[in-house]
């Protein structure tokens, strides 16, 4: 049986994401979960209709925070956690979907697992109906379930981030790759459920589309965790 008191703090950040924002919020409201769900929007700048997409949900129980400039989506992810004091964290993009049963899956995983820091999921990988077939014929997809080692893939305590801390900002690209190196450093266990917990849509303007060239931010990413491993080595 779960404590009365347990709840789920879902971070969801946007920049341009009106397009779908309703389908993910939608995704999180609608979750079969025997816990209690507080959600926060950070619209991160965005001038399009995110926001007014978002208010609408207002008498839904969702907060919505607004960054006047857009900040990238490591201080959107921040500026939300910052926001909450929930048993656990989750976050979802503003153009991904999450299943039904999602959240009850990983945090059922995560009670009969105490000392277990964090959870994943299966997640699939779909081209965006709305794009014109030659564009879907450009964008590469997996469609079959794999592993979701992200953050919309996961589901954590709040004390690993307390632990942890959280993204780095001064990061462009791979901020999560950054977060879970930091936490596999401080050896958070964590575990993996075979349901589908993510459904990523693939729509040619996704944010690691557009920056998987970015080479100097994943150069930075290898030099951090060279810099850890050096600090371990001589006891640091």
């Amino acid at each position: 049986m779960k404590a009365e008191t347990e709840t789920i703090g879902v971070v969801i950040p946007v920049y341009t994401g009106e397009r779908y924002l309703d389908q993910a919020i939608r995704s999180v409201l609608s979750q079969e979960v025997d816990a209690g769900i507080e959600t926060v929007v950070v619209i991160d700048g965005a001038t399009d209709r995110s926001a007014e997409i978002a208010q609408g949900y207002a008498d839904n129980g969702v907060s919505i925070l607004k960054h006047f400039v857009n900040r990238g989506i490591s201080a959107a992810r921040n500026t939300g956690l910052a926001l909450l004091s929930t048993d656990y964290l989750a976050f979802i993009d503003a153009d991904d979907i999450w299943p039904a049963c999602r959240l009850q899956s990983m945090i059922d995983a995560l009670r009969a697992n105490p000392d277990v820091g964090q959870c994943f999921g299966m997640m699939t990988e779909f081209l965006c109906p709305e794009i014109s077939e030659e564009r879907q014929a450009t964008l590469r997809h997996n469609a079959k379930p794999q592993t979701a080692y992200c953050a919309a893939g996961s589901l954590s305590r709040a004390s690993v981030f307390e632990k942890v801390g959280g993204f780095d900002e001064a990061l462009a690209v791979g901020e999560y790759i950054d977060w879970y190196a930091r936490a596999q450093h401080l050896e958070i266990s964590h575990l993996v459920v075979p349901d589908l917990v993510l459904k990523r849509r693939i729509h040619g303007a996704n944010f690691t589309v557009r920056n998987k060239s970015n080479k100097q931010g994943y150069g930075t990413l290898l030099k951090h965790a060279l810099d850890r491993k050096r600090a371990a080595a001589n006891g640091v």
